[in-house]
C-alpha cells in the first residue's frame, strides 16, 4: 500500500511541471482539500483549508492549525504566524515567518513545533481566517486592537497613523501623526461617527461611515473638541485663531466665527458670543438668538435660561428665544432641575425670593435676604430677618435640625 502511495506521489510531482497556477483548482476530499487541473488531481487532499490560487501564483492554506502559502509543485513558499491582534469579524494581524523549504509532494504532515511564531520581519498584514484570504500582505509597522463601539482598527507606518475597517476592509492610508479622539454616543445608534486626527500641531476631523472613512473638511483646526451632547448627531467644535464655529457627521455647520461657543450642546439652544454680546443658536447653527445680550446662562430642564440687558435680568424659552418672563430683576439664578423654581432678586441690595416659570412669586414673594437654589428636598437654606432657615417645598420655614445623616447637605 505505501508503495503504491509513494508512486502516486512520484507521479503527481511529475506532472507538476506541466500545470500552472491559473488551472489549479481546490477540491475537497473527506473533508480535507486538495488541488486538480481538469479533473486530474494534482496536490493530494491534506490541508484543512485551501484558497485560490492568486495571480502572484501562490495560495494560502492551512495543515494542522498552521497557515502558509503554497505554489503550483505544493511547496510550502512562506509560513504565516497569527498574531494575537483580532480584528474582528474574523481577520487577524499576521506575519511571514521563517519556513524552510517543505515540500508537500512528500506529504509530510507539518509539526506543531514549526510555528513557532517568530516573524521574518516587523511588518504585520491582515488575514481573514474565516474565508482563508490575505486582505494586505505585510506592510504596516503596527496594527492596533479592534475598538469598540468606534468599529476600527489603527495602522501604522512610519509612525503615521491610519486606519483598518474589518466590516468592508477599507484601508486609509497611514498618514497622520496621531489620534486625538474618537467617540459616539454609547448605546445610540448612528451610521457615522467623527476621528479627530492632527498632524503638525494641527487638527482635522474625518468621518467614519460603515464603509470607508472620508476626510469632509480639509481645512485645519488649532483644536476640536466634542461638544456635550447625548444624542444620535454628534456635535463637535472647531477652533481657529481663537474663533469657534460647529460641526457634525456630515461637515462643517458653519465656520469659526464667534468669539465663545457654549460647551454643553444638550439643551434646544445654547450660547454663542460676537463682539462682546450674547446670542442662542440651535444644533443646525441657526442664530434663534442674534447677540444682543450682555450676559446669558445656560438653559436648564425649564427650557428657560436667564439673560442680562445692562443691570437687568430676566428669562427666555428655547423655542423661539423670546422673553418669556420680563427683564426686571437685579439678579437671576437658573432654574431649578429639582422642582422648576428660580431665584431671583427684585431689585439692588434689594430681598431675594422664587419664581415658578411664569415669573409668579412663590413662598410669600420677595421676603429673603438670602437664598439658595432649591436643588433638592434638603439644601433649602434661606435667611430671612436675620435668621438661617430652612425651606420646605410647601413653603413652610423651619429652624428645626435635621438628622445627623441629612445635616451636611443643609450646610451652604
Amino acid at each position: 500500500m505505501l508503495k503504491n502511495i509513494l508512486l502516486l506521489a512520484s507521479l503527481c510531482s511529475s506532472m507538476l511541471s506541466a500545470q500552472s497556477s491559473a488551472v489549479l483548482k481546490p477540491v475537497s476530499i473527506n473533508s480535507k482539500f486538495g488541488y486538480a487541473a481538469n479533473g486530474t488531481l494534482v496536490i493530494l487532499p491534506q490541508f484543512d483549508k485551501a484558497s485560490q490560487f492568486e495571480n502572484n501564483g501562490l495560495a494560502l492554506v492551512q495543515i494542522n492549525k498552521h497557515w502558509g502559502l503554497i505554489d503550483a509543485s505544493g511547496s510550502f513558499i512562506k509560513k504565516l504566524v497569527i498574531k494575537d491582534i483580532n480584528l474582528s469579524h474574523g481577520k487577524y494581524a499576521f506575519c511571514y515567518g521563517d519556513w524552510e523549504s517543505y515540500i508537500l509532494n512528500n506529504y509530510n504532515v507539518v509539526e506543531d513545533n514549526l510555528d513557532d511564531g517568530n516573524c521574518s520581519s516587523d511588518l504585520l498584514g491582515i488575514i481573514d481566517l474565516e474565508k482563508g484570504k490575505i486582505i494586505q500582505e505585510p506592510r504596516f509597522n503596527l496594527i492596533g486592537q479592534y475598538k469598540y463601539p468606534e468599529y476600527y482598527s489603527e495602522v501604522t507606518i512610519d509612525n503615521k497613523v491610519g486606519f483598518y475597517l474589518p466590516t468592508s476592509n477599507f484601508i486609509m492610508e497611514p498618514q497622520f501623526d496621531s489620534v486625538v479622539s474618537s467617540s459616539m454616543n454609547y448605546g445610540v445608534e448612528s451610521d457615522k461617527i467623527i476621528i479627530v486626527v492632527q498632524t503638525d500641531d494641527k487638527m482635522r476631523y474625518l468621518v467614519k461611515t460603515n464603509k470607508d472613512i472620508q476626510i469632509v473638511d480639509n481645512n485645519l483646526y488649532d483644536d476640536i473638541f466634542k461638544c456635550n451632547y447625548y444624542g444620535k448627531e454628534e456635535l463637535y467644535i472647531l477652533k481657529n485663531n481663537n474663533k469657534f464655529g460647529l460641526a457634525n457627521q456630515e461637515g462643517v455647520i458653519f465656520a469659526p466665527k464667534f468669539s465663545e461657543i457654549e460647551k454643553d450642546c444638550s439643551a434646544k439652544l445654547f450660547w454663542i458670543k460676537s463682539n462682546g454680546k450674547y446670542g442662542f443658536i440651535n444644533k443646525k447653527g441657526e442664530e434663534i438668538v442674534s447677540p444682543i445680550y450682555d450676559e446669558v446662562k445656560s438653559f436648564s430642564h425649564s427650557h428657560l435660561a436667564a439673560v442680562r440687558n445692562g443691570n437687568k435680568w430676566g428669562y427666555v424659552d428655547d423655542v423661539s428665544g423670546n422673553v418669556k418672563i420680563d427683564i426686571k430683576y437685579a439678579s437671576a439664578n437658573p432654574f431649578s432641575n429639582y422642582n422648576e423654581v428660580a431665584v431671583v432678586q427684585e431689585k439692588t441690595n434689594g430681598k431675594f425670593g422664587y419664581i415658578d416659570k411664569e415669573g409668579r412669586p412663590l413662598f410669600g414673594g420677595f421676603i429673603f435676604d438670602s437664598a439658595s437654589d432649591m436643588n433638592s428636598a434638603y439644601n433649602n437654606i434661606v435667611i430671612k430677618d436675620g435668621v438661617k432657615l430652612f425651606l420646605h417645598n410647601n413653603g413652610s420655614l423651619t429652624i428645626e435640625e435635621l438628622s445627623d445623616g441629612d445635616d451636611s447637605s443643609r450646610e451652604d
